[in-house]
């Protein structure tokens, strides 16, 4: 029934709204979650007569977010970051980005950088050139390019290594 109401979603936007909302009340969290992420992308982004509401945007997130989504995750650690659309607040952008990046590739490159720029106190390179690794591993083109500058010019505590530059060369599409 919910998919009937996605396709409702891309014929008329505002019309799937309510129906959707509703879904959230579902027992299945595979509906809810479904529902909060595209209500979530709807508010964000906007959608045929359904104007921009971050508030709402985030609550839907939020709700994603409570069923695990790294993706819904991911979202709101960058909106807190940013605090563009929504207030900054960098306690709740480094804890989401940590819970995305426990199986979200792309989280895991953000918390790198993160990381390795001191977001989370004194910089840790250790532990960035590891998330780079794992994101890079994922095929996430830009951890490959920070992993091959890494090792091309050293790095904090890691000394220049053509092998580890090469490999990831390879790698890089």
């Amino acid at each position: 029934m919910l998919f009937k109401k996605l396709e409702l979603l891309k014929k008329n936007p505002r019309r799937a709204v309510p129906h959707l909302e509703l879904a959230q009340k579902s027992q299945d969290n595979n509906v809810r979650l479904t529902s909060a992420l595209t209500l979530a992308k709807i508010y964000h982004h906007g959608a045929k007569e359904v104007p921009v509401n971050m508030a709402k945007a985030v609550f839907y997130y939020e709700q994603a977010a409570q069923l695990k989504s790294p993706k819904a995750l991911y979202t709101l650690a960058l909106l807190y970051d940013a605090g563009d659309k929504v207030k900054e607040n960098r306690e709740k952008a480094k804890d989401y980005m940590a819970k995305a990046a426990r199986t979200m590739p792309e989280a895991k490159y953000a918390l790198a950088v993160w990381i390795e720029r001191g977001y989370y106190g004194k910089p840790d390179e250790k532990k960035a050139v590891a998330l780079y690794e794992q994101a890079a591993c994922a095929g996430i083109q830009n951890a490959i390019k920070s992993l091959i500058s890494i090792y091309h010019g050293g790095f904090g505590g890691f000394p220049k290594n053509i092998e580890r530059e090469q490999y990831w060369r390879t790698k890089l599409k």
